[in-house]
């Protein structure tokens, strides 16, 4: 049995669907089909319930995902006797989520090879991941940064304005090309300009982003002598 929306669901005219799982299976996109029928098989044999996301190619060519969901009945001797479930048009969601996906592997590489320093905060100030410019400049492995606080990447006297930083991050507000001074592991001042834009999750702060500029060949201007 099959609810009267199916055909529309799966682009069909009315009276176009034959009602058969063989029917549906046809529709199913090559790549996915064995997926379903794996999914469809463990249901079948009590391993896990049936959900799975997966593609139809439309009769027009279109292609849609769809979501379906369900489980057994079983007689008392627990031989499945019949299998209920319901199929979801995800198509949209499906695609913001892939876009997403993308977005985050595009987000990565910018990450990685950016030539500033980047450093991703929590709400304490402790860095939770740095990039690779940030371990080169500041001289630190991976393992010393994660976790660190940023008061450690900052001289003393400078405390005191990175608590000040950090409140107004956590007010949800950004920060602009800031200049400030930070220490290496070998304790060498390095004069930098930093911007920093708060991370927020469920509309709560949940840390910080900050992009740090290296300025010490800003710092060097040359100057020239008559002679």
């Amino acid at each position: 049995i099959w609810s009267d929306n199916i055909e529309a669901l799966l682009g069909l005219s009315d009276g176009a669907f034959n009602h058969t799982y063989e029917a549906f299976l046809d529709l199913v996109h090559p790549d996915d089909r064995k997926l379903l029928q794996q999914a469809v098989a463990a249901c079948m044999e009590g391993k896990a319930d049936y959900d799975v996301e997966h593609r139809i190619v439309r009769p027009d060519g279109g292609v849609r995902w769809l979501a379906g969901s369900g489980n057994v009945h079983r007689d008392a001797g627990g031989r499945a006797i019949r299998m209920l479930g319901v199929v979801r048009d995800v198509h949209e969601y499906k695609l913001a989520q892939l876009a997403l996906a993308e977005n985050q592997t595009h987000y990565r590489r910018l990450f990685d090879e950016a030539p500033h320093l980047i450093l991703l905060l929590d709400s304490q100030g402790k860095i939770l991941e740095a990039n690779s410019a940030s371990l080169q400049v500041l001289g630190f492995a991976p393992e010393d940064l994660q976790g660190m606080h940023t008061e450690q990447l900052l001289p003393d006297e400078q405390h005191k304005r990175l608590m000040q930083y950090l409140a107004i991050l956590l007010q949800g507000q950004q920060i602009q090309d800031e200049p400030i001074t930070m220490v290496d592991k070998r304790g060498a001042i390095i004069p930098v300009e930093f911007s920093a834009v708060p991370e927020i999750h469920d509309q709560q702060v949940s840390g910080a982003r900050v992009v740090i500029r290296d300025m010490r060949d800003k710092q060097c201007p040359h100057h020239h002598h008559d002679r």
